[in-house]
């Protein structure tokens, strides 16, 4: 009785084993292929790229990490992660709050004050989640110990502006300003125009002598008027409607948008889950032909399931061949140069 009930037992471990094994094993395989569908991403490791007379670095995968450096302008989009190359950033853009855009914005803070850096930084966010950003601060230093008295971050709030209206003075940057603008993406949202400022001279006073000027400036006439030009817009999640509704960011030098899905048949998930899927970027390319004034229009937040050669092959196919040349990916394509243009890479 004894020996049968061992062998019994044996085998029922054994029949176990082999199942459980089995079915980690399975269940290992399922998910690592899941994860390693698309190329490995380093989300401190960003694209550099020039658009525009613009030098850019960035990275944007959806759910893992998006932020976009522009150092001439000392400006950072979004805070998804904190490489070392945005820490001297002073102005800081925050589009909402998911993670994978926000999570690393006292990083940001945290590291320059470790660096020496004097100058307290302005991070511009949506003016719904000021409240709620204050108290996600003070429950962070709660919970990393901190001592003393907490000092806030300065953290500016900004709301949708009319295209017609004037655009907010840059904190450190006499000559560059922001509009801000609804972005549809279900949580409060916005998207990001900047502009470079500065005084012209209004059409009636053209062409008068130079003494004539300076006498009417004299006179306390105002012979100038701001003039505001679109430098780089950045968005960064938003549905196609976004992108029909605000028309002036087609006249932004640099737009920096989302193409998250572009697998055939998922326009309908993008839209529900407050994304762009790559053919509706497409077709509304072609139903503004003639009317895009960008010099450079960068795609990015690509899943993290997508390949990089996926995300080129579906550019090439959706984007209007007429656009190639100022169409960029925020992707490291492997055995590829950083920064080249879509008709660049078409012939790779």
């Amino acid at each position: 009785m004894m020996t049968t009930s061992m062998t019994t037992s044996t085998a029922t471990s054994t029949a176990t084993s082999t199942a459980t094994s089995t079915a980690t094993s399975t269940a290992t395989s399922t998910a690592t292929s899941t994860v390693t569908r698309g190329a490995p991403h380093n989300a401190l490791s960003g694209v550099q790229l020039k658009a525009a007379q613009l030098s850019l670095e960035g990275f944007s995968i959806s759910g893992l990490a998006t932020w976009l450096v522009a150092p001439e302008l000392s400006v950072c989009f979004d805070m998804g992660e904190c490489p070392l190359s945005a820490v001297p950033m002073d102005h800081v853009f925050l589009t909402h709050a998911h993670g994978d855009h926000s999570r690393c914005l006292m990083r940001h803070h945290a590291l320059r004050k470790m660096l020496g850096i004097e100058r307290e930084a302005v991070y511009y966010l949506p003016e719904p989640l000021l409240r709620p950003a204050e108290e996600w601060i003070r429950a962070s230093a709660r919970f990393e110990g901190a001592r003393g008295v907490l000092r806030l971050p300065r953290l500016e709030p900004l709301r949708h502006t009319p295209a017609s209206a004037a655009p907010t003075p840059l904190a450190y940057r006499k000559n560059a300003s922001v509009r801000a603008f609804d972005a549809d993406h279900g949580v409060p949202s916005l998207g990001y125009t900047l502009y470079e400022s500065r005084m012209k001279l209004r059409r009636e006073f053209v062409g008068l002598p130079g003494a004539e000027l300076a006498a009417l400036k004299r006179r306390g006439v105002q012979i100038e008027a701001p003039l505001h030009i679109p430098h780089i817009t950045f968005i960064g999640d938003c549905t196609i409607e976004t992108l029909r509704r605000e028309e002036e960011l087609w006249e932004s030098r640099v737009l920096v948008v989302e193409t998250t899905f572009i697998d055939d048949g998922e326009e309908r998930l993008a839209r529900e889950r407050g994304h762009t899927h790559i053919s509706e970027l497409g077709a509304l390319l072609r139903e503004r032909r003639g009317a895009v004034g960008c010099e450079a229009i960068i795609l990015k937040h690509f899943s993290m399931k997508v390949r990089p050669h996926e995300a080129v092959e579906a550019a090439l196919r959706h984007v209007p061949h007429e656009e190639h040349e100022r169409v960029y990916l925020l992707l490291d394509v492997p055995h590829t140069p950083q920064g080249l243009s879509l008709a660049q890479l078409a012939w790779r």
